[in-house]
């Protein structure tokens, strides 16, 4: 295949790395650290936001059968913000690619004879508890992929 003289005679004049930090002006090399890319704290948000779906599903079948929730957790240590809105304590680590939902009664836990403990909710329900969060995340990769179905193709 020939390439055009214009096209050829820049290949030549160009380096074939484009210096785009300090480092790379300075030393004339690729750039090799720091490595940082957006697409990596996006990945993150995105592992957290699927963390919160799951941990959300929990929650939500645990308030609707009565359980009493005593911990909603999103992320790892450190705690950077916490908060109790009635019964519940909300917290929010640093790194968002944990959680769980802490309810009473719950892991052979002392519930102190309490009908709203984990324990003592009915066999279904304890059920529809634990698979809250995998329903929630079929239901909600189902919604995503539709809205990016329905807003993603042209409409011409």
């Amino acid at each position: 295949m020939r390439v055009p003289p214009a096209i050829a005679g820049r290949a030549e004049q160009q380096p074939m790395h484009q210096p785009t930090s300090v480092l790379d002006r300075r030393w004339g090399r690729p750039k090799v650290w720091p490595m940082f890319d957006w697409s990596i704290l996006l990945a993150i948000f995105g592992f957290g936001f699927v963390i919160f779906i799951h941990e959300l599903g929990h929650f939500l079948f645990a308030k609707a059968a009565g359980v009493k929730v005593l911990r909603f957790s999103i992320g790892f240590n450190p705690i950077v913000w916490s908060g109790r809105i009635g019964e519940t304590e909300y917290t929010l680590g640093l790194l968002p690619l944990g959680g769980y939902v802490k309810m009473l009664g719950e892991e052979g836990e002392e519930d102190g004879g309490d009908p709203r403990s984990f324990a003592r909710a009915s066999r279904g329900w304890r059920a529809l508890i634990l698979l809250g969060g995998v329903l929630f995340n079929l239901v909600s990769s189902w919604l995503i992929l539709i809205c990016l179905a329905w807003y993603g193709m042209p409409l011409t």
